[in-house]
């Protein structure tokens, strides 16, 4: 009987292991998803011409630095996209990590851009 009764709060302990929404609630910082569409905007092109384009990194950067310098969970940054499902947001985050650790070029990017945004990284 003792077991019933620890279930339901084990149950609330468990909470949604997909997102960490209370962890982010802390980190969470005052930039917004404006300013770093407007930052990457300045990368060559208007956003909405940027965004568009197939394997020039700038959706995944706004979804790195959503996640990173933001604290927006998965959902939030595909909304901010147009819906898309926080797995494919998970899975360009994860793509984008690994080309920033090889390309050089990229970096020096990623490094002006939260410069102009002012966070520290």
């Amino acid at each position: 009987m003792e077991l019933k009764s620890s279930w339901p709060e084990l149950k609330e302990l468990k909470g949604d292991r997909r997102e960490q929404t209370g962890m982010r609630e802390k980190e969470r910082l005052s930039l917004e998803w404006s300013r770093i569409v407007a930052a990457i905007a300045n990368w060559k092109a208007p956003w909405e011409e940027v965004s568009r384009r197939r394997g020039n990194g700038a959706v995944g950067l706004a979804y790195y630095l959503g996640q990173r310098h933001a604290g927006m969970t998965l959902r939030q940054l595909g909304k901010y996209m147009g819906d898309v499902e926080y797995p494919a947001v998970n899975v360009a985050i994860a793509r984008f990590q690994n080309r920033l650790k090889t390309e050089r070029s990229l970096q020096r990017r990623v490094k002006q851009i939260e410069k102009l945004l002012k966070v520290e990284v």
